[in-house]
């Protein structure tokens, strides 16, 4: 399943739920989902390989939006597609760990922010 999918099928069960005239109910999401959407896994692989292979370049931009401009022209197709549609905070989000050679931890991501835009 993709992100889209993910996102689409919530989407879509909510939209259901209001035409029946349901104005209420509760999403439970595992902690831990992200890591089980491939396209995410690839993303944040690559991610974590410019980030290791041109820290001094990376660090050199000023600001976040240089930096995520930066990472979006250096990412695959593919990636670059599942970045640019993630929400600005989700895309931040990947810019601010402790250091950038660590590997990137997937509880440093808000779920809430990935499904929910």
């Amino acid at each position: 399943m993709s992100l889209a999918n993910l996102v689409n099928g919530l989407a879509d069960v909510v939209a259901k739920r209001y035409e029946n005239g349901e104005n209420y109910g509760v999403v439970i999401i595992p902690e831990g989902l992200i890591e089980f959407i491939p396209e995410v896994g690839s993303l944040i692989s690559e991610i974590n390989n410019l980030l290791g292979d041109n820290e001094e370049e990376f660090s050199a931009l000023d600001g976040f939006a240089a930096q995520v401009n930066w990472l979006a022209d250096k990412l695959s197709s593919e990636a670059e597609k599942v970045f640019v549609s993630l929400p600005e905070i989700s895309r931040l989000s990947f810019l601010w760990t402790e250091t950038l050679t660590e590997m990137f931890r997937y509880l440093e991501l808000k779920q809430k922010n990935f499904l929910f835009r």
